[in-house]
């Protein structure tokens, strides 16, 4: 027991003389908006929009871990699932979002392909701060592989079918956290 609570510490210890450079960016979104189904009031979908900073955009920084945090609750269910994906048509710059608009497929255009961490609210335990990790879509938007066109939230399709679950998230209260550090000289 001794022996592993030494080697836990020196790990730490060591992974934090890795990276001295080692910093966190906190990045406030500059469009959020919510969209809903006209058929279904409980499929409420949030779009989140972040300018990335500078410093990520121009290498100088390299993304460790990434992660959307923000402030929500269900309702009327013991629990609900919501997932988070990578918007795939700009929508940052249009004067208007609905259901329907500027989108190719209602409800908005988003890939699966890659997606942040679902998160699994409970009821009982009432607003609270949640997160998913979404480095791989980060770091996808500054390799160019993905547009940043931001993320949308989307409530589980199972919850709006099986069961009454709502849910609330507080917009002022999103954040997206980008632990990051010096690239290397090349």
């Amino acid at each position: 027991m001794r022996k592993s609570i030494v080697l836990i510490v020196m790990l730490a210890a060591l992974a934090a003389a890795a990276n001295p450079e080692a910093r966190e960016l906190v990045v406030s979104p500059s469009r959020v908006e919510t969209i809903v189904s006209p058929t279904e009031e409980r499929d409420a979908r949030v779009l989140v929009f972040f300018e990335l900073p500078p410093e990520l955009l121009t290498g100088k920084l390299t993304v460790d871990n990434a992660v959307l945090v923000f402030d929500a609750q269900v309702a009327d269910a013991d629990f609900g699932l919501l997932h988070i994906f990578p918007v795939t048509k700009a929508w940052g710059t249009e004067q208007t979002v609905a259901w329907s608009s500027p989108w190719e497929k209602a409800g908005g255009d988003y890939t699966q392909r890659i997606a942040g961490r679902s998160i699994t609210m409970k009821a009982a335990e009432g607003e609270k701060k949640v997160s998913s990790n979404v480095t791989f879509i980060v770091m996808d938007w500054l390799s160019g592989r993905l547009a940043n066109n931001g993320l949308i939230l989307v409530p589980s399709e199972q919850d709006l079918l099986n069961s009454s679950v709502r849910y609330s998230l507080q917009k002022g209260s999103i954040k997206l956290k980008i632990e990051c550090s010096e690239s290397p000289v090349r």
